[in-house]
């Protein structure tokens, strides 16, 4: 070697070592040098035969130009994984900017827990490319060192445990069942088992794990994650996970401030120096799955801009790392497609977010019985709630938190649940009502007074009820789950001076509201319903005590109350529910006529909304005598036709939302200039659509044709003609008589090919999820494709067109695979275009049906 080379060589040295001064280059090529925090020994030296120059260091040998590219490429990624452990000792440390780390020797110094401690040590990667942790005089790798002694995740599991082990006497697992994305399988299984199996199986390449769950109210989701939660903590500090689930609870809280719900549970467990940075960097390095309870907002098809947001952010924070959860009532039937078109995956997070979906079903036999025995009552007591409820389906047995609460006050009764719901009958709400009337005579039997030798109540049944309705009606005026003791007391004064109550009994009821059977505290000051489903009773009490007033009186005051109480706020289905069951059927052509009275009101508000929800409600299973034209801009929304049976009915100039129809049993219905934004039908339920008829004059964006046991055959269209065509071969009556025959009817012709049945299956499935991988397609067969080779031409073809396009990221590159995305256009134009000779891709679908 001629003295430049010598000394271009210790240049070179010098740069990948750790300090400037870290090597030694003898002129004999024997070198040592620091590099990573770990004393690497070696000889360079020159090969005659190959003429080049080489070097050998502990069993390798390696060519010179060789070696500098290697650890080159491993110095910036060593960089790299720096610049982010700094972030994430900064997250412990008492100040952002307090981390004194030098990225030569991965030395790091800070303070923490207000200058009480100061963390010091040394990071390094090892041969084998792993981050290791020199501290305390103890070797560990850099999960531990973040786990055990910054986080101190043992105190952190101990907590949750102390916190939640009463929890874990009373919980029963209910069947569901997992819709993954990424497979666009569906399986079947406990809850808990199913969430242990989406947290912990990483068999296919995904960055941050998104999974909603999803049931009814009262269907035990909350229940479902403090349970998991508590069995993890367990877990952990047995050493058989290494990682902690931590339940955050959104319920009334503001759901942009989410660092702040997340900061008050870390204070409640009493968690000192761990932040929302802190629990960032756990999520990050998967040392923390975090479950957000309360996301209702996802669940519905409006509103909830504010918790998009709020989530997006926290995904993005997570970067492409990690594990999400969030539960959400089953108001919107389809989680993936809803969170699709909010943009809350853009296009910057496609390849890194994929999103599952567990899904709670409601309690069997099985649930109901082990529940019993918790009680001890007999193994026959549901056989004989059976036979007095005449339906297994009745909410009181499907439904965990109103058939606990009837086996409790059983119990607390000293009398089985049959005998609790005798009262009931065969009526479906009639039993539900009476759970929650008899909280009220309990509390009519508590609280009386003697009175010339007898004993009185306080207030009787009709004025528990009234008072409590006044309390739900102003939490749902103020949007709020809670009130004040002073509104309490308001509100008691204010119906004492109407009921004519003596001076002397008020003093104790003022102390009586305050501890109600119904209302739970919520801190000092404050109470609220024991459940969303006791508040969604009373407050149908005050909409069916506004209707029935004005039905009566007609005066201005009561329609502005009404038209009030109806442009506030979108009503849940339960109330919807819980009102019209009260009702007669003489009574229903009354009540149309009230609530359609509103019906001309262009203002924007909810009114349009909660018409569309009432509506289904009242005329179900009544068959009028004339037909019934409901028209005005009515919006029916999600989940309202499900289970109902309508009859003779025009609906015309309304709006369907998202509508859902399984179990459905339409009977003489004609539908004309409506729109429809999405209609989903569920092909293995028990439809009935006899007579029922779709103008064309009428809009359908989408049209979905599903089996709840197998969603990979799901069927999707968008082109109108299609549309048209896959529904009359459904048995609806398709009308254009008002308008010419379109000339491009003709021009769509199903086709039967394999290539164009696979190209098909491909497309729908970014219905379901952002982005497939090209691996995942080929290792798992997710299109049942005979020949890879056509898969692969199909992939070419929509690459061609610039339907899909292939991407790289981090994980992508590491799994040796590419991530296929949406590029040009959006999947409902490519759907589209197959009946559309104007559409650019007109020509694709040409294509796809010659092949």
């Amino acid at each position: 070697m001629t003295i430049q080379e010598f000394e271009n060589i210790e240049n070179e040295l010098r740069s990948l070592a750790d300090t400037q001064d870290d090597v030694v280059l003898e002129k004999s090529g024997e070198f040592v040098i620091v590099r990573f925090g770990t004393t690497i020994q070696g000889r360079i030296y020159e090969d005659r035969d190959s003429d080049s120059i080489m070097i050998k260091y502990g069993e390798s040998v390696l060519s010179y130009d060789e070696f500098i590219s290697k650890e080159t490429i491993r110095k910036k990624r060593a960089a790299q994984k720096f610049k982010g452990i700094k972030r994430d000792l900064a997250s412990f440390a008492d100040s952002d900017n307090g981390v004194d780390f030098d990225y030569n020797s991965g030395r790091f110094s800070f303070d923490r827990l207000m200058g009480n401690t100061t963390i010091s040590g040394r990071i390094y990667i090892d041969d084998q490319d792993c981050v290791k942790v020199e501290y305390k005089g103890t070797i560990m790798s850099y999960n531990v060192f973040l786990s055990k002694e910054l986080a101190q995740l043992d105190v952190f599991a101990n907590r949750l445990i102390e916190k939640y082990k009463e929890d874990e006497q009373c919980y029963i697992d209910p069947q569901a069942s997992l819709c993954d994305r990424a497979q666009i399988k569906r399986t079947e299984d406990y809850a808990l088992k199913l969430l242990d199996k989406e947290i912990n199986e990483d068999k296919r390449l995904i960055g941050t794990k998104f999974c909603f769950i999803t049931a009814d109210a009262g269907h035990g989701k909350s229940m479902l994650l403090r349970q998991f939660q508590y069995q993890q903590a367990q877990l952990y500090l047995n050493n058989q996970s290494n990682y902690i689930f931590l339940h955050i609870d959104l319920h009334g809280r503001t759901l942009v401030l989410l660092d702040e719900a997340i900061s008050k549970a870390l204070g409640e467990l009493r968690m000192s120096g761990i932040f929302y940075t802190t629990i960032l960097t756990l999520l990050r390095n998967r040392l923390l799955v975090l479950a957000i309870d309360g996301f209702d907002e996802l669940a519905v098809e409006k509103g909830g801009d504010q918790a998009l947001n709020s989530l997006s952010n926290l995904v993005k924070q997570m970067e492409g790392e990690g594990t999400l959860i969030a539960a959400a009532r089953r108001a919107f039937f389809d989680t993936q497609e809803y969170l699709k078109r909010t943009g809350i995956l853009r296009s910057d997070i496609y390849a890194t977010c994929i999103c599952n979906e567990i899904k709670i079903h409601n309690w069997t036999q099985e649930q109901c019985s082990k529940f019993l025995s918790k009680y001890n009552f007999e193994e026959k007591e549901y056989s004989r709630l059976l036979d007095i409820l005449n339906d297994k389906k009745h909410p009181l047995l499907e439904r965990p938190y109103l058939f606990a609460k009837m086996v409790t006050m059983a119990k607390d009764a000293k009398i089985t649940p049959c005998e609790f719901i005798s009262k009931g009958g065969n009526n479906k709400l009639e039993s539900i009502n009476n759970v929650i009337e008899q909280f009220i005579h309990r509390e009519v039997d508590k609280w009386s007074y003697p009175e010339l030798d007898t004993w009185c109540p306080y207030m009787v049944f009709d004025q528990h009820i009234r008072f409590l309705s006044e309390i739900a009606l102003y939490m749902w005026e103020n949007q709020t789950d809670k009130v004040s003791i002073d509104v309490l007391q308001f509100y008691i004064t204010v119906l004492c001076e109407e009921w004519h109550i003596a001076e002397d009994r008020k003093p104790q009821m003022f102390k009586m509201v305050q501890f109600h059977a119904m209302l739970i505290n919520d801190g000092d000051i404050y109470r609220k319903f024991d459940h969303e489903e006791f508040k969604c009773f009373f407050l149908s009490k005050a909409i069916e005590a506004m209707i029935k007033k004005y039905m009566k009186e007609k005066t201005q005051t009561s329609n502005d109350n009404l038209y009030r109480m109806l442009s506030l706020a979108e009503l849940p289905d339960s109330v919807g529910q819980y009102i019209l069951s009260q009702f007669e059927e003489e009574d229903v052509l009354l009540v149309y006529n009230c609530l359609l009275q509103f019906k001309k009101d262009w203002r924007p508000s909810y009114l349009h909304s909660n018409i569309g929800t009432l509506l289904p409600f009242l005329l179900d299973k009544y068959h009028p005598e004339n037909t019934l034209l409901v028209n005005g801009k009515i919006i029916f929304s999600s989940l309202v036709f499900e289970n109902k049976s309508l009859d003779n009915i025009i609906f015309e100039d309304c709006d369907f939302v998202n509508i859902s129809l399984k179990n459905s049993h339409f009977k003489n219905i004609n539908v004309t200039n409506c729109s429809f934004s999405k209609i989903v039908i569920w092909d293995n339920s028990d439809n009935i659509f006899e007579n029922f008829s779709i103008d064309k004059n009428c809009r359908i964006a989408e049209l979905v044709i599903t089996d709840y046991n197998d969603e990979e055959e799901s069927i999707t269209e968008y082109y109108p003609e299609i549309i048209f065509q896959k529904l009359s071969q459904l048995g609806f009556n398709i009308n254009n008589d008002n308008e010419p025959k379109d000339t491009d009817e003709d021009m769509y012709v199903e086709c039967d090919t394999e290539f164009y049945k696979m190209t098909k299956r491909l497309l729908y499935k970014f219905n379901k999820t952002t982005c497939l991988y090209e691996s995942n397609l080929f290792e798992y067969n997710m299109l049942k494709c005979r020949k890879p080779e056509v898969l692969k031409d199909i992939i070419n073809l929509l690459v061609e067109y610039e339907i899909i396009e292939e991407k790289e990221n981090n994980q992508t590159r590491q799994a040796q695979t590419k991530a296929l995305t949406l590029k040009k256009y959006d999947i409902q134009e490519v759907f589209k275009a197959e009946g559309n000779p104007q559409s650019p891709l007109f020509s694709f679908w040409q294509e796809v049906k010659n092949r």
